[in-house]
């Protein structure tokens, strides 16, 4: 790892570390902050959170959970990250990832399984990009 991808990880870590001390007050003062990603979170309740909020309550589903997901604390993050960008996806209201969603958890059964879905269709999508950029 480079001095570059050093700063960026410490201050990921750091910004993770302070959402946590946040989330950790307010449920202190009585805050139910629970996410769940079988139930749609309030988009108002979901999108006054700020991106790090949103990762550490999707980590902590994960953990509390027991569910496998990722070998290590890179892959952990990812996949907090593309649940993130599925569910403010749907709060934003965008019509195209709702109908998709609702599609794929009635194919599914189940709208945790529909979120994975689409975070692959996503980061797919990512990846072909990135790969065109550097042609």
């Amino acid at each position: 790892m480079n001095k570059k991808e050093k700063e960026l990880h410490h201050l990921l870590d750091e910004g993770l570390s302070f959402a946590k001390k946040k989330i950790e007050t307010e449920r202190k003062l009585g805050e139910k902050l629970e996410y769940n990603p079988s139930k749609e979170p309030d988009p108002g309740w979901w999108l006054s959170f700020e991106e790090f909020e949103r990762l550490v309550l999707v980590t902590e589903y994960h953990d509390k959970t027991g569910e496998e997901y990722g070998q290590d604390e890179g892959g952990r993050r990812l996949h907090a990250t593309f649940h993130c960008i599925v569910e403010n996806q749907i709060s934003e209201g965008i019509e195209e990832t709702k109908r998709l969603l609702t599609k794929k958890s009635q194919e599914f059964g189940n709208r945790h399984e529909a979120i994975h879905y689409l975070a692959r269709d996503i980061s797919g999508d990512m990846f072909l990009t990135m790969q065109q950029m550097e042609t």
